[in-house]
C-alpha cells in the first residue's frame, strides 16, 4: 500500500474574536454596561449562565464599561449584571457557532434585590462581526424531509452552495466510497475544496476531500457555513468551511425517535411491468440526552441505521444465439479471416467450429442469453443492490470545577453494500462467475461489494484561569476506511482457470480476477472486473491544537498553534 504522511504546524495570532469563534462550535457574548444617562459603569459583576445546563461564568466590566465572555457553548444565555446601588438587570440571548452577540446594558437606581428582565429577541444582524456564513438549526435540520437523513443536502441549498458536478468523486461515486454524496460547492469552487470540521475540528478526508465521519441528524444542533473571512485556524481552504456541531446533554432528559419505511407492496405497478421492481427501505434510531449529574456531568446518545435493497434495471447488448455457433450473419458487416493473406472474410460471415478459441468461447458462455428481439439492446436484467448505514455518536460534557470543563465523543460509521452487475453470475464448471457485462468502459458502474467504516474520537478542555485569561487545549483523531472487492468470489486465479496463462501471479489479490475484454464495436457489453478493483483507502488523521485568550476591555487577543499528522494509503 502506497503510504504518504503529512505534517502540518500552525502558530495563531489573532486580534479580535469575531471570526475565531466560528470554528470552535462556539460563540461570545459582548457588551457595554452603562447608567440611565449614558456613563459607563466600571465594576458591574456580569454573569452569563446556560439555561439547559446551569454551567455560569462570572466576569467583571472594565474602566469603559465593558465586559467580554468568549468561547461559550452555545445554547440560550441568561445574562445577568449587579452594582450596589443599581437595580440588577436580566437579559436572554441565543448564542449560535460563531455569534458575537451584543447585550448592552442601562443600569437605573435602585437596589441590587430589585431585578429588571428585558425581553428581547437575537438581532439579525451582528455590527461586531463581518463574516457572512449561513447556518442550519436544528430545528431546521429535523424538520426538513430528508430522504436518506444526508445532512449535506442541507448544506447545497445554503447561500452560495450548490451539489456541483454529479459525477464528482466524493459524490459516492467511487467503487470503494458508497456512501451518501459529501459534494458541495461553495461560491463556484470545486467540490474538494471544503474544509469539514465537526465541533470545530478536522474532519476532512485526505484521499478524495471528501467528510471523515457524519454524525447521524438527530446528533447535530446546528450547522455553520462560512464562506469568507475565515480565521488563522482555517484559512487553509479555497473553498467553505461547513462546521457541524453536535448536541450535548443537558439538566432535563430529552429524546427522540424515527422511522422511515418504505416498500414496493405500496407502490403502483408500471403499467408494462410484469412485476413491481424490489424497493425496500427502511430508516429507524432515536437519541437521549440528560444528567449523569445535575448542572455537572451530561450525556447525549444517539443510534441511527439505514437499510435498502433495491432493483437496478439494465439493458445491454449481447452475442445472440446464432453468433455463440460462429454465425455472424446477422451483422451487415464482414467478418474477417485473421489468418488470411491477402484479408478475406469468412464465407458467409460463417466461422467454422474447429477454429473456435476453447478459452474465447469460455469468455462467450460467460453471456447472458438473449431476453429481447433485435441485435442491440436484447437483454434486460433487474440488478439487486443492498446497503446497510449504521451512525453512532457519544457525548459527554463535564465540568470539574468553575474554572475547568471538559467534553469528549466518538463517532462511528458503517457503510456495507452490493453493486449489482449488469447481467447475472454464470456458472462455469464448478465456477460461478460475475462477468459484470459494463457497458461504460473500465470505469463504469464498478459492481461488486463495498465495505466503509470511520471513527472520530474528540476531546476538549477549556480552563477559565480568570474571568479575562481562557486556556483550550484539544485533540482530534479521524479515520476513514474505504474498501472495494471483486464482484466474484475466490477470483485469485480466475484468469488461470478460464485457460488465460501468466495473467494471475501466485493468487496476488492485485493480480487476481477476470481480465477486462472487450467486442468490437464496443457498443457490446463488456466482461471483466474493473481496472481499479480491489481497492483500498485508509486515513489517520491526528490533530493537536491548543490556544490563550487575553480580554482586555473591549478587545481580545488570542494566540495558540496547532499540529496536524496527516497519513493515509491507496491499494
Amino acid at each position: 500500500m502506497a503510504r504518504v504522511r503529512s505534517l502540518a504546524g500552525v502558530v495563531i495570532l489573532i486580534l479580535g474574536l469575531a471570526a475565531s469563534s466560528a470554528a470552535q462550535g462556539t460563540g461570545d457574548i459582548v457588551g457595554r454596561v452603562a447608567d440611565s444617562s449614558g456613563g459607563v459603569l466600571p465594576g458591574v459583576t456580569v454573569t452569563a449562565t446556560n439555561l439547559a445546563t446551569n454551567l455560569s461564568r462570572t466576569t467583571v466590566t472594565s474602566d469603559t464599561g465593558d465586559y467580554t465572555f468568549t468561547l461559550l457553548a452555545i445554547g440560550v444565555y441568561e445574562v445577568k449584571t449587579e452594582l450596589a446601588g443599581f437595580k440588577s438587570q436580566t437579559a436572554t440571548v441565543t448564542l449560535s457557532t460563531g455569534d458575537r452577540a451584543r447585550v448592552d446594558v442601562r443600569l437605573d437606581l435602585g437596589t441590587v434585590s430589585e431585578t429588571v428582565t428585558v425581553v428581547g429577541e437575537t438581532p439579525l444582524l451582528q455590527t461586531d462581526t463581518s463574516r457572512v456564513s449561513s447556518r442550519l438549526t436544528a430545528e431546521t435540520v429535523q424538520n426538513a424531509p430528508i430522504v436518506g437523513r444526508n445532512i449535506i443536502n442541507m448544506v447545497q441549498l445554503t447561500p452560495g452552495a450548490s451539489e456541483g458536478a454529479a459525477n464528482a468523486t466524493i459524490s459516492g461515486n467511487r467503487p470503494d466510497d458508497r456512501r451518501q454524496t459529501s459534494a458541495v460547492s461553495i461560491n463556484g469552487n470545486p467540490e474538494n475544496d471544503n474544509l469539514q470540521l465537526v465541533d470545530g475540528l478536522d474532519n476532512t478526508e485526505r484521499v478524495m476531500g471528501g467528510m471523515g465521519i457524519k454524525p447521524s441528524i438527530d446528533a447535530i444542533q446546528e450547522v455553520v457555513v462560512q464562506t469568507n473571512l475565515y480565521s488563522a485556524e482555517n484559512g487553509r481552504t479555497l473553498g467553505g468551511v461547513i462546521n457541524i456541531i453536535t448536541k450535548s446533554g443537558s439538566n432535563q432528559f430529552r429524546g427522540s425517535g424515527f422511522y422511515f419505511g418504505r416498500n414496493q407492496d405500496f407502490d403502483a405497478k408500471d403499467f408494462f411491468a410484469v412485476t413491481k421492481p424490489l424497493n425496500h427501505l427502511n430508516q429507524f434510531g432515536g437519541s437521549l440526552g440528560g444528567p449523569l449529574k445535575s448542572n455537572r456531568t451530561f450525556f447525549f446518545v444517539d443510534y441511527d441505521q439505514g437499510r435498502i435493497r433495491k432493483d437496478q434495471p439494465f439493458v445491454v447488448t449481447v452475442p445472440t444465439v446464432r453468433m455463440r455457433t460462429g454465425d455472424f450473419s446477422e451483422l451487415s458487416a464482414s467478418i474477417y479471416d485473421p489468418l488470411s493473406s491477402p484479408r478475406a472474410s469468412f464465407p458467409g460471415n460463417l466461422i467454422p467450429a474447429n477454429r473456435f478459441d476453447p478459452t474465447a468461447a469460455k469468455l462467450m458462455s460467460l453471456y447472458p442469453m438473449p431476453n429481447q428481439p433485435g441485435l442491440a439492446n436484447n437483454f434486460a436484467y433487474n440488478g439487486e443492490g443492498w446497503q446497510t448505514n449504521q451512525t453512532t455518536d457519544i457525548r459527554i460534557d463535564h465540568r470539574f470545577t468553575g474554572k475547568d470543563s471538559i467534553f469528549a465523543r466518538y463517532s462511528y460509521n458503517l457503510t456495507n453494500g452490493l453493486t449489482p452487475s449488469q447481467c447475472p453470475p454464470a456458472k462455469t464448471g464448478d465456477r460461478t462467475i460475475d462477468p459484470t457485462c459494463n457497458t461504460n468502459g473500465t470505469a463504469g458502474i464498478y459492481s461488486g461489494p463495498y465495505h466503509t467504516f470511520a471513527h472520530n474520537v474528540v476531546a476538549n478542555w477549556l480552563r477559565v484561569a480568570s474571568p479575562t485569561l481562557i486556556t483550550e487545549v484539544k485533540y482530534n483523531f479521524v479515520r476513514p476506511l474505504t474498501s472495494a472487492s471483486r464482484p466474484s468470489a475466490n477470483a485469485a486465479d480466475l484468469a488461470a482457470y478460464l485457460g488465460f496463462k501468466n495473467v494471475n501471479y501466485d493468487s496476488d489479490p492485485i493480480t487476481g480476477g477476470l481480465p477486462w475484454f472487450e467486442m468490437r464495436p464496443t457498443s457490446y457489453a463488456a466482461i471483466g472486473d474493473p481496472t481499479f478493483i480491489p481497492m483500498e483507502t485508509e486515513d489517520h488523521n491526528h490533530q493537536i491544537a491548543g490556544s490563550i485568550t487575553k480580554m482586555m476591555g473591549a478587545h481580545s487577543i488570542k494566540m495558540g498553534g496547532g499540529i496536524v499528522l496527516r497519513m493515509f494509503g491507496v491499494q
